[in-house]
């Protein structure tokens, strides 16, 4: 996958983040 730039990786990741945490209660890494 390609970014547009580091912003949107960045994005991305933290909404990744995030939905780990309101599923299992904390981060995990996939």
């Amino acid at each position: 996958m390609v970014w547009k730039n580091n912003t949107d990786m960045i994005s991305a990741a933290l909404q990744h983040e995030l939905g780990c945490l309101k599923e299992g209660g904390e981060v995990q890494i996939h």
